[in-house]
């Protein structure tokens, strides 16, 4: 011990060298760490921004394609494709993660896109969904669309992804 003790004293350059080293080193990993976890949460955000603005728009897009294809209590045929378009793009960002209240999600949006309001209407009924005939003459479409838009409505309202 007493030997590199005698050595390190003799050659006090020698301590510079290895302490400098030793320091750069460190240095220079804690700065590439610093910089991997500030992009990678750059990219996090950047990613959450891309999703909620996404969101936003399937969102909104679906509302008014929904109310657009039954305007006036009537049925419009070529919005209901519309509709169904959008519908099915929430249903690519539909997540059971965020929104365990809209499981059944999927099964309403298919109902509505293959045209079986009567059975979208009992799908929500036995759900205890209260739906509102507010157009005169309106018809089960009319019903079951404002009932399926008034969902898409709440979902929207309790999406963490677009809230948060």
């Amino acid at each position: 011990m007493s030997e590199l003790f005698d050595l390190l004293t003799k050659y006090p350059v020698l301590i510079a060298v290895i302490v400098g080293t030793i320091s750069a080193f460190v240095a220079g990993v804690s700065a590439l760490t610093t910089t991997v976890i500030t992009i990678r949460s750059q990219r996090d955000r950047e990613r959450q921004q891309w999703v909620r603005e996404k969101l936003q728009e399937i969102y909104s897009n679906c509302i008014s394609s929904i109310e657009a294809s039954c305007a006036f209590g009537l049925y419009n045929p070529e919005e209901l494709l519309n509709a169904t378009k959008w519908l099915n793009i929430l249903l690519i960002y539909h997540s059971n993660k965020y929104n365990k209240e809209f499981l059944s999600l999927p099964e309403e949006i298919n109902l509505f896109s293959i045209q079986q309001w009567s059975a979208l209407l009992i799908k929500y009924n036995i759900m205890g969904i209260e739906l509102h005939n507010n157009a005169p003459s309106s018809g089960e479409f009319y019903i079951a669309a404002k009932g399926l838009q008034s969902r898409i409505i709440k979902l929207a309202s309790v999406d963490k992804r677009l809230h948060g």
